[in-house]
């Protein structure tokens, strides 16, 4: 088997031929051993009629394991250069290369999930079939990326993510930890999160200056994710709630409701029989739930609000 420098030198050498140089602002480490890559795409229930979303194709190591396992692998790569490399790498695989829809647009195109993705994943059946997402994303936009994901009008069922150690520490943070915020919470309401592995930074080319993680997403018990019951726009102004509570994340909740809310914080809670005691804690100490029974106090007051001032 050829060894990771000669593999990685080779490669090095048909993306030069191409003028392509590795960018920092996109946080272009590769990964390139084909056992970890075959080990995520493992990691997921795949068969001939699963639907993959790729964010961040790069060089192709992991889109060419997914296709092998899965029906349909939209692979999303905003590199134009690494667009074309991929054109031809994927000639080369197969029946595997069929399975690929290559879809050369940055994820995040307009601030939210990019629309070509999106009519990508209709025209594919996600709607009917769902999808599950895998990146290998940079610290940098890891973290948008999963959080439009869950405020988007198509959730997947599943991710794994390979992002590095602590954006990990960030998402699988529980309630009253430093690392605790937005996304632990988006992604508790809708997924239960687990380390699958430690990742090296040798996998990587060129190789990053910290270690990775592999982290597995998957579906909460049948019934208990009512958060994707409710509209992409919903989910988006819980964010933003989110976003607005953390801001301020060392105040008791009860100045940092003051300056959310027309009304008073103690009045809204008392109405909606929450706890009177939560005014005296600080939204790091909430567990995801209890920060949604907040966001949905508020939202009816805020309609209550607009009601009798239209009286």
């Amino acid at each position: 088997m050829m060894a990771e420098h000669e593999r990685f030198q080779t490669l090095k050498h048909r993306l030069n031929a191409l003028g392509f140089k590795p960018r920092k602002k996109l946080g272009q480490n590769f990964l390139i051993d084909p056992a970890l890559a075959r080990a995520i795409a493992t990691s997921l229930p795949l068969d001939p009629e699963s639907l993959v979303l790729e964010v961040g194709a790069g060089t192709g190591f992991l889109s060419k394991e997914l296709a092998r396992l899965a029906g349909r692998v939209i692979a999303v790569e905003i590199d134009r250069c690494l667009v074309r490399f991929l054109e031809e790498e994927i000639k080369t695989w197969g029946a595997a290369g069929d399975r690929i829809r290559l879809v050369a647009t940055d994820i995040l195109d307009g601030g939210g999930i990019a629309t070509a993705c999106l009519d990508a994943l209709r025209e594919e059946g996600a709607v009917e079939r769902g999808f599950v997402c895998v990146s290998n994303l940079p610290y940098s936009s890891a973290g948008p990326v999963l959080a439009e994901l869950c405020c988007a009008e198509l959730v997947p069922t599943r991710v794994r993510c390979l992002c590095q150690a602590e954006m990990g520490e960030r998402i699988l943070a529980r309630p009253g930890r430093a690392s605790y915020g937005t996304l632990s919470i988006l992604l508790a309401l809708i997924y239960e999160s687990s380390l699958a592995r430690r990742v090296g930074r040798e996998v990587f080319r060129p190789r990053p200056k910290v270690d990775s993680t592999l982290l597995a997403l998957d579906p909460l018990p049948a019934g208990t994710s009512e958060f994707l019951t409710r509209s992409p726009a919903q989910r988006s102004a819980f964010a933003a709630f989110l976003q607005a509570l953390f801001a301020g994340r060392r105040k008791m909740l009860r100045n940092s409701l003051g300056r959310i809310w027309a009304r008073r914080a103690g009045e809204v809670l008392e109405a909606h029989a929450l706890p009177s005691s939560w005014l005296e804690r600080r939204i790091e100490e909430l567990a995801p739930l209890e920060v949604l029974a907040l966001f949905d106090a508020g939202f009816d007051a805020a309609l209550l609000d607009a009601e009798e001032a239209s009286q």
